[in-house]
């Protein structure tokens, strides 16, 4: 039973493998490939193949337990529920890629992830805002941090730019917006005045450089 029970996790989880290729693949064609990346953070799908690797690896690793006049029951007795298990969640699996696969549904996702998105960067500017309502640099020299790598920008850290801007007593004013691309040697920060001077690797690491933009 064990044995089969190999077998079947084996086989069930290169079939999970093939249908999440074969619905990239598909998708990409027709659809953007930038929503694809939606497809590589779904929950679900994590869940179903880390279920079967953990059933095919328990099953596996009680073979080791049986012996001529000894089999571990609660052991095999567990594997069947965990096979029981898998098989629940592929159907879930197949239901939700097939209903999520239209284009109205991955445009109905990426708008959601959108408004979500556009709320918290809403509240985190307005959390991380300065109190004094300063609307422009403070007077002073001008300091150039420049990008130490070529990429584009995925996020800031708006709260940490804040502190640091409040501990040296000075403005930074970056230069680019959420997803532009910022070469290598590109001035990436400005700072304006301040009573000491900040770490540019400190304030330069507080902005996400990444090889290519997010879904955000």
């Amino acid at each position: 039973m064990l044995s089969s029970i190999v077998g079947a996790t084996v086989a069930l989880l290169g079939f999970v493998v093939t249908i999440g290729v074969l619905v990239i693949q598909q998708a990409t064609g027709a659809l953007s490939p930038r929503y694809m990346r939606l497809w590589y953070r779904d929950r679900l799908q994590k869940t179903v193949l880390a279920t079967f690797t953990g059933t095919f690896a328990f099953a596996f690793s009680l073979l080791r337990s049986i012996e001529s006049d000894s089999v571990p029951d609660l052991g095999v007795t567990l594997a069947g529920a965990a096979v029981a298990v898998s098989l629940l969640l592929l159907l879930v699996y197949l239901n939700r890629f097939t209903h999520n696969l239209r284009p109205v549904a991955i445009a109905d996702l990426v708008g959601r992830m959108g408004e979500g998105v556009f709320a918290r960067g809403a509240m985190e500017v307005g959390a991380s805002a300065p109190s004094d309502g300063a609307s422009g640099p403070a007077r002073g020299p001008v300091t150039l941090f420049r990008s130490p790598r070529g990429g584009a920008i995925q996020a800031f850290h708006v709260a940490g730019l804040v502190t640091a801007g409040a501990r040296h007593d000075c403005m930074f004013v970056v230069l680019h917006l959420i997803g532009d691309y910022v070469p290598p040697g590109a001035v990436l920060v400005e700072v304006h005045g301040g009573t000491s001077a900040p770490d540019s690797r400190q304030v330069t690491g507080l902005i996400a450089l990444g090889a290519e933009r997010t879904i955000e």
